[in-house]
């Protein structure tokens, strides 16, 4: 955390651990600024974090969040901001690919098929317009 004094934080050189030192007590918003540092050095640190689905579906190894707030954005190109707000995490913005939104796209649609008079979803663009997804 930045030119804080309750709280330090350094990466090893190594990138493989990290040291903290922590002289007080922190507030909620300090919390919030550990959280996002803390996500911003496991980014550097070694071994990476695998992109692919995780070998061991044990709690341990996902931050599951029940029924997460839920905001879409429609970008240029196809792609789309996906919003989601959790009361631990806060907002987390996705920008996801032309090709990940369409892959997004037609699972939703062959998981929950348009039923005659069923609500669409409103997605915002950049433009401020609305567009209707299925």
């Amino acid at each position: 955390m930045d030119n804080d004094t309750s709280l330090t934080i350094t990466l090893d050189t190594d990138g493989v651990s990290a040291q903290f030192d922590i002289k007080d007590r922190l507030s909620a918003a300090e919390v919030d600024v550990l959280i996002r540092d803390l996500v911003g050095m496991r980014r550097e640190m070694q071994p990476a974090i695998s992109n692919g689905p995780p070998s061991n579906y044990a709690k341990n190894v996902f931050s599951e969040q029940d029924d997460p707030l839920l905001e879409l954005r429609k970008l240029s190109g196809g792609r789309v901001r996906l919003k989601l707000f959790t009361p631990g995490l806060g907002w987390m913005l996705l920008d996801l690919s032309a090709e990940s939104t369409a892959a997004l796209r037609d699972y939703l649609t062959l998981v929950f098929p348009a039923e005659e008079g069923g609500r669409s979803l409103q997605i915002s663009t950049c433009a401020g317009d609305t567009s209707k997804a299925q």
